[in-house]
């Protein structure tokens, strides 16, 4: 299944998950800061087949100057933890300034509990480990998204 923007689906064989496609599919804007251009090119090619629209980073201060050119738009930034100029923490602390309200969703080769202690206990941030199968990383996304549209938060 692919889906346009449209919102509706039909079939298509470019990636096989066993969810049922349409689940996993958005029209939202994901601003990408990952620092190695095969996982960036690989992550942009998976998330904009599913119907996202990727604005891509190399680094932590390209990420929040992207942030800052298109924060009106952009409404989930995938950031990898360990990236030069600025971190991914470094990074998500000048753009929290900037709208304390972002969802970010850092990626990390490394383990996970001394990474969630360096987190703060933040709602709006989430984790997920590299390297992440490609339906693993769509249905967080998803999932993350669909918190900023629940009624609470409109």
């Amino acid at each position: 299944m692919t889906q346009e923007n449209t919102n509706t689906c039909v079939p298509s064989d470019k990636l096989k998950t066993t969810a049922p496609d349409c689940q996993l599919y958005g029209s939202e804007t994901i601003l990408l800061a990952e620092d190695d251009h095969n996982i960036s090119k690989l992550v942009k090619t998976v998330l904009t087949t599913f119907g996202y629209e990727v604005i891509t980073s190399v680094d932590g201060q390209d990420c929040i100057n992207k942030f800052m050119e298109n924060k009106d738009k952009i409404h989930l930034i995938l950031m990898d933890m360990m990236m030069p100029i600025k971190n991914g923490q470094q990074a998500y602390e000048e753009i929290r300034r900037l709208k304390s309200d972002i969802k970010v969703l850092f990626s990390s080769g490394y383990s996970e509990e001394p990474l969630r202690d360096k987190l703060s206990a933040d709602n709006e941030i989430e984790l997920i480990l590299k390297p992440a199968h490609p339906e693993e990383l769509l249905k967080k996304i998803r999932s993350m998204l669909d918190q900023i549209n629940t009624p609470e938060n409109i």
